[in-house]
């Protein structure tokens, strides 16, 4: 294998200065992104990433608060990396919210917040009705490789400046995908077409769910549905 396939070239690292400018298009892009079909007000948690605290998620979730979704962040402060205390707490919160709603919760996790939320789905599949990873490095440990055993839709770009493709993208399954996307890392939380993807997926009934298709004048921008590579 390639070593540039497992990591990030130094092209795509200076790319990821590119990130604020994914935050104006989407303040450019909200009209756009306001016209989608909104949700049903299921709650949706999303988890940051690697040093990241809510505070990283606040414009990801107002989109998710104005497209008719209840978003919510993980309330565990930094996320330091992945450890058991923390685990456990946001684990709790999940099957709280899913137990005083009396429906599922969607996961959002970006970057390493993504390996939290395919976790909580893997030890608690009946409290979580989707996840949906950012840029996450999903594939670095052989033993949680595997989807787990809900909606799993993996959210990559091949110029992600700080984890590399080929450690973001799902295998392919009955319920499981990927999407790409032309996006840096540090950017992926405001990238318009991001944002549109995690509605999308969002608002899959999870007992008759379809992969991605992408619609409309912003189709090409997409790829859907690209197996992993070994």
């Amino acid at each position: 294998m390639s070593r540039d396939r497992k990591q990030a070239s130094l092209r795509h690292r200076v790319a990821e200065a590119r990130a604020p400018l994914e935050f104006a298009s989407m303040l450019a892009a909200f009209p756009w992104l306001a016209r989608g079909r909104r949700g049903d007000g299921h709650a949706v948690v999303v988890l940051p990433g690697y040093l990241a605290g809510d505070g990283s998620t606040v414009p990801l979730r107002s989109f998710l608060s104005m497209r008719g979704f209840r978003p919510l962040g993980w309330g565990a402060g930094r996320n330091p990396g992945f450890t058991s205390a923390i685990f456990g707490a946001v684990s709790e919160l999940v099957r709280a919210r899913a137990a005083d709603t009396n429906r599922p919760v969607g996961l959002v996790g970006w970057s390493l917040g993504g390996v939290y939320a395919r976790e909580i789905a893997r030890r608690s599949p009946e409290s979580v009705r989707c996840v949906v990873t950012l840029g996450s490095p999903i594939q670095v440990d052989e033993r949680t490789r595997q989807a787990p055993p809900v909606p799993c839709t993996a959210i990559f770009s091949a110029t992600d400046g700080v984890v590399a493709p080929y450690w973001a993208q799902e295998r392919n399954g009955q319920r499981s995908e990927n999407i790409e996307v032309p996006a840096s890392h540090f950017g992926l939380g405001y990238n318009p077409l991001v944002l549109h993807a995690i509605a999308d997926r969002l608002l899959q009934d999870p007992n008759a769910w379809e992969p991605f298709r992408a619609k409309g004048p912003t189709a090409r921008l997409y790829r859907a549905d690209r197996p992993i590579t070994r």
